[in-house]
């Protein structure tokens, strides 16, 4: 398992809140919408739009497309929620993250691919 490190932090920015809760909210809200897509593909009236069902193809490109804007408008509404509350916090106490550095990801990756870590390649020392 790879070595996790910790950093105390007085606040995060807002620009950082952003990107992972509307990344993790809009994709996960797609991942819903191909399976409403794959849902009126198949004929099942689960895609409205202006009042009409959009079944077939038309259903299977516009519902990724309808839920990924829900998606991304629910994670600003939740981003800005986190921001705040974290505001608030950072007023009383700092902020403990815990983080795996990617270089430690990268080793611990090579070591799971090499016959159980039994036999490493020589490295080669970089010129300088």
């Amino acid at each position: 398992m790879p070595k996790t490190e910790a950093v105390e932090v007085l606040r995060l920015r807002g620009a950082s809140i952003f990107k992972l809760v509307l990344l993790g909210s809009t994709v996960s809200w797609t991942a819903l919408g191909l399976v409403f897509g794959a849902l009126a593909l198949a004929g099942f009236d689960v895609v409205q739009w202006n009042g009409d069902y959009l079944a077939g193809v038309r259903g299977l490109v516009a519902a990724p497309m309808i839920i990924a804007l829900a998606g991304l408008l629910w994670g600003v509404v939740c981003a800005v929620g986190i921001y705040l509350g974290l505001r608030l916090y950072a007023l009383f106490r700092p902020l403990t993250l815990e983080f795996v550095l990617a270089d430690e990801t990268r080793k611990h990756k090579n070591r799971e691919h090499n016959d159980g870590g039994a036999f490493e390649a020589p490295r080669h020392p970089r010129s300088t």
